[in-house]
């Protein structure tokens, strides 16, 4: 099982060369969430899920030994001044962390990062944190252990940048690179089969509605097909 929290820096077996599988939660309906959860399930493989809110489907997903929860904090509302949704860092974190008390590892919507988040994740017993993309596959991925103890791992490919436009993000070019390779992705965007952010955006009043998203999917080269092509990797691989 490779589960992010299991990653040593010192230790390169716990990460050289293999290849990890994370699921952002992003308030997605039940339904969404078990779509993503059946294909790791069905192909035998371990993920992370980072949590955002209570779900019957997560609490089942925690249960499944072959699996791992994390938190997927927000602090958005806080960067744009959301004053009717904006909470203090501490109580985000006390939030997530009652509904998941034995998370250890951690990935904040949109990436929000500081060094007051960092801190207020050990105090709450976080021991990973999945905050840095580095999506260059010139660079050679490696975790390292922050200035508090925290073990920093950095993304390796993310499955809505993938369906940027300007962006040449194809997956085989990922799968030849040495080091840590870890591949996000987003239920919602499983679900839709998103190959550009347009249709998840026309899309949004239907988000937690699976039955009428389902006539919005699409059915070419999109996130699921990408996500098949990760576990195919994976089960090739061992990784």
């Amino acid at each position: 099982m490779n589960f992010l929290k299991d990653i040593a820096p010192e230790d390169v077996s716990t990460w050289q060369n293999k290849s990890f599988i994370e699921f952002d939660v992003d308030w997605a309906s039940e339904e969404i969430i078990e779509y993503s959860y059946n294909i790791i399930k069905e192909a035998g493989i371990s993920a992370t899920w980072f949590s955002t809110h209570d779900s019957g489907v997560v609490r089942r997903i925690e249960r499944d030994k072959s699996q791992d929860i994390g938190i997927h904090p927000n602090f958005v509302p806080n960067l744009i001044c959301d004053m009717e949704r904006q909470k203090p860092i501490k109580q985000v974190f006390s939030e997530l962390m009652n509904l998941y008390p034995r998370a250890k590892v951690m990935k904040s919507h949109s990436l929000v990062d500081s060094t007051i988040i960092q801190q207020t994740a050990k105090d709450f017993g976080i021991t990973h944190d999945n905050n840095i993309f580095i999506p260059d596959p010139k660079v050679e991925l490696n975790p390292w252990r922050s200035y508090n103890g925290i073990i920093r791992l950095p993304l390796r490919w993310e499955d809505d940048t993938a369906c940027l436009p300007s962006v040449n993000y194809e997956l085989d070019r990922f799968f030849s690179v040495s080091g840590l390779k870890i591949f996000g992705f987003h239920p919602i965007h499983v679900f839709l089969n998103t190959e550009n952010l347009n249709r998840y955006e026309e899309t949004r009043k239907f988000h937690q509605c699976s039955e009428k998203l389902r006539h919005y999917r699409f059915e070419g080269n999109g996130t699921e097909t990408r996500l098949k092509k990760v576990v195919e990797y994976i089960l090739e691989n061992n990784g």
